[in-house]
């Protein structure tokens, strides 16, 4: 009867373990959505720097840094969804680089493509020039491969930090209870 219920802890242990890891992959997802947004807005703020303010040649249409700045940030989610759409979060695709490296270019592709769509569709023009969503394409496909390569190294340091932490807890839980 006393080993039933030993045995008993040992599976809810690994089922609490099993979620925690579930746990971890969403919040890791989060954080790589909330990364790629922030290195895309800064890849695009670095393309309208060089472009607007360090090229002396004419503009398609003067607009100002804020204004470009509000409108690319609020076209940015429909990059986000097309990194989303195809598979960029799941776990099964972070944790393998190479896949993830090809899924970064053609989602960055595409999502230029969609931003550049939007661009045509609506009446006020977001790019200040025609080299900024390319400019914006190059810096931001090497600011996302930044992200992806040093954020899954700091993420197998905090999963092994939490399964370690989770061993060491279900260790004392059953000492005490020997």
């Amino acid at each position: 009867m006393l080993e039933e219920v030993y045995q008993l802890r040992v599976l809810k242990c690994y089922n609490c373990s099993r979620n925690m890891k579930n746990n971890t992959s969403l919040a890791y997802a989060c954080i790589l959505i909330i990364g790629d947004f922030l290195a895309l807005l800064a890849a695009f703020s670095a393309a309208y720097i060089l472009r607007v303010k360090l090229d002396p040649r004419p503009l398609l249409a003067p607009i100002p840094a804020t204004t470009y700045f509000l409108a690319f940030a609020s076209v940015l989610p429909l990059w986000i969804l097309v990194h989303a759409a195809i598979g960029l979060y799941n776990q099964a695709v972070y944790e393998r680089r190479f896949v993830e490296l090809g899924r970064l270019l053609v989602g960055s592709f595409i999502g230029i493509l969609v931003v550049i769509g939007y661009d045509f569709v609506v009446q006020d023009n977001i790019f200040p020039a025609r080299l900024v969503p390319i400019y914006g394409l190059g810096i931001g496909i090497w600011f996302l491969g930044a992200i992806s390569h040093h954020g899954q190294f700091f993420t197998a340091s905090i999963i092994q930090f939490w399964l370690r932490r989770e061993q060491r807890a279900d260790y004392w839980r059953h000492a005490g209870n020997a």
